[in-house]
């Protein structure tokens, strides 16, 4: 059977030849957080990337200062060529948004979104709840990284809902309290373990193997060098699946 996976982030998304998979991301350079998880996918003829034209980011320099850097859809095209001749690369120069994040993911069976915004989380985790789509989704801080996978559409061993997105979030943090990693700049390296984290729970949700990261939120410390999980569940009062209104 042939699929598709589809990137809708702002830079970069890798697509499958052999099954339907979708993820998203944005990051301070081009070559940690995607390559991460493109080296490990890629392979495992799960590969397209694309990129929104024009769109800038920021890459470390001197002094962990984040500079311009412009990304065109031929750079990424190159990036991808240069790990796997056969992927194809399709671009699509558009922002994820509430008004198109369902439609974009109707067609795709497992998104993973490596965004650095919160609308933009919202906006994929919701989507993935109405059209029943696994999320393995990630975040990352300048020193710090965490990690876990949504399927709130199914139940737990327990017979209560999988926990959403909203029910380890139930609201944003304040306007300007978290700076994007474009602004506050990010480690390579960190970006590059949670991208390869990253691809280890999408080939899990879809070969089944171990445990994922369903309920459970895996967080990396890279100044002490520390992983720890913590655990969630199921909030009642949450406004996807919840009963309490």
């Amino acid at each position: 059977q042939r699929g598709h996976i589809i990137a809708f982030s702002s830079i970069a998304g890798w697509r499958a030849r052999r099954a339907n998979y979708v993820y998203g991301s944005t990051k301070a350079g081009l070559d940690a957080f995607c390559q991460g998880l493109a080296d490990k996918l890629h392979g495992s003829r799960l590969g397209l990337i694309t990129a929104r034209p024009g769109f800038v980011i920021g890459s470390m320099t001197e002094g962990m200062k984040p500079a311009p850097l412009s990304v065109r859809p031929e750079d990424v095209a190159e990036a991808v060529a240069a790990l796997n001749p056969h992927v194809k690369v399709v671009s699509h120069p558009f922002r994820l948004t509430e008004a198109n994040a369902e439609e974009t993911i109707a067609g795709y069976d497992i998104v993973a979104d490596g965004s650095d915004n919160f609308a933009t989380r919202y906006a994929v985790s919701d989507a993935c709840f109405h059209a029943k789509r696994p999320l393995v989704t990630a975040a990352l801080g300048r020193f710090d990284g965490s990690l876990t996978t949504l399927r709130p559409h199914e139940t737990g061993p327990d017979g209560r809902p999988n926990p959403t997105y909203r029910c380890l979030f139930p609201s944003p943090p304040p306007p300007g309290s978290v700076p994007p990693c474009a602004e506050a700049g990010v480690l390579g390296a960190l970006a590059g373990v949670m991208g390869s984290l990253m691809a280890m729970e999408v080939v899990r949700a879809i070969t089944g193997f171990g445990e994922p990261l369903v309920g459970r939120l895996l967080m990396v410390d890279a100044r002490s060098m520390r992983f720890e999980t913590l655990g969630y569940g199921w909030d009642e009062t949450n406004p996807l699946s919840g009963t309490v209104r």
